[in-house]
């Protein structure tokens, strides 16, 4: 419950700071720790993967890991949004394989700047966006192509696009990358950009510039969280400020001696990400999140809690949720009757010593 974490100290104002984390911050006492997600396994993707490699770590280090999620089989996923206070939220950032996203300069085509897209071609993604910043590079830049990876039913109007302005050989559409070949395609490139229009936290954003490249990126959702601000450029969702972000990043690019960038630039950029996102980190990150909210004493008192439904959402819509969240505590309170907790069946406590047999995906620092 968010509202647990009442006094919490900000343990990440910078993401720049993640390296601070020691073994010695680490209490010996193990705890039961559960993850809830509307995203899991069996369906694919950043947020999926994330949960699945930050218990792994968890359980690495001995604690119980629970992940509660839909019951699959319905196509449907629903985003729950609290209005908390800022400071009772402590962000940890999503991590990576640092040694699986590598540069690899000699990739690129020294013939052009290469802006790379990678993700799906869907509204919330931006493409309608995208539609609208191609032209106006490829009108300013004869020497920039873009390397578009990922399908979905926006494709069409990048296929029209290129059709009409004749530029086939400077918008490639890749069609949709495999995670097996995902560095392979951000190597081509010099630039990363993103162009969503919403986003908790962009996986391809940590990818792009652990390959070494300029990341351009619109300011949505969780996406200034991913990269300290010397690593990315933010811009506002539209046309122009985006074409302005990428003005900026074409430029960089230029001057090397050669007019392109330099493989330094791309290993300094990469050893940038490898010292700040590991699994290692996130894991110990998180750990320390879950002792300050046991710490803390339990969780805010109900009565403060549905206060709050009041003062935040405003003095009509306050009412009603106070009014649902009244139904759901007696709702809670009849369960607890016909089922009380003791009847529960517990979990499985996992045999420690198969799992240090298993090989775990946990990054050392």
């Amino acid at each position: 419950n968010s509202d647990t974490i009442s006094d919490l100290p900000n343990l990440a104002p910078n993401v720049s700071t993640m390296g601070d984390i020691n073994d010695k911050d680490v209490i010996n006492k193990k705890i039961c720790i559960a993850m809830v997600s509307d995203f899991f396994f069996p369906n694919m993707g950043g947020v999926e993967t994330h949960i699945y490699q930050l218990a792994q770590c968890l359980i690495s280090l001995g604690h119980r890991v629970i992940v509660i999620t839909h019951a699959y089989g319905k196509n449907k996923n629903t985003a729950l949004r609290a209005m908390l206070c800022p400071s009772r939220i402590s962000v940890i950032p999503n991590a990576i394989d640092a040694d699986v996203f590598t540069p690899d300069p000699d990739q690129r085509d020294t013939n052009y700047i290469t802006i790379v897209v990678l993700s799906r071609l869907v509204y919330r993604k931006g493409v309608d966006l995208l539609s609208r910043v191609i032209p106006i590079i490829c009108q300013r830049h004869s020497d920039v192509r873009f390397l578009i990876g990922g399908d979905g039913p926006k494709r069409l109007v990048l296929e029209e696009l290129r059709e009409r302005l004749g530029i086939q050989d400077r918008v490639l559409l890749q069609g949709q990358v495999p995670h097996h070949q995902v560095r392979a395609h951000l190597v081509r490139g010099d630039i990363f950009l993103n162009t969503s229009l919403t986003e908790a936290f962009c996986m391809a954003i940590l990818e792009g510039a652990s390959c070494g490249l300029s990341v351009v990126s619109t300011n949505v959702g969780g996406i200034p969280e991913v990269l300290p601000s010397d690593l990315i450029r933010l811009a506002e969702p539209d046309a122009t400020s985006l074409a302005d972000g990428l003005e900026q990043a074409i430029a960089e690019c230029r001057q090397g001696p050669d007019g392109r960038r330099q493989p330094e630039d791309f290993h300094r950029l990469h050893e940038s990400v490898r010292d700040i996102y590991t699994w290692r980190n996130v894991a110990l990150r998180t750990e320390c999140v879950y002792r300050r909210v046991l710490d803390a004493g339990g969780p805010e008192p109900t009565r403060h809690r549905l206060a709050n439904y009041l003062t935040a959402c405003g003095p009509v819509g306050g009412k009603i949720f106070l009014i649902f969240a009244l139904l759901n505590l007696a709702l809670v309170w009849l369960l607890q009757l016909l089922q009380p907790a003791e009847r529960i069946e517990p979990g499985i406590v996992p045999d420690r010593s198969k799992l240090r047999n298993r090989s775990i995906p946990c990054e050392e620092q």
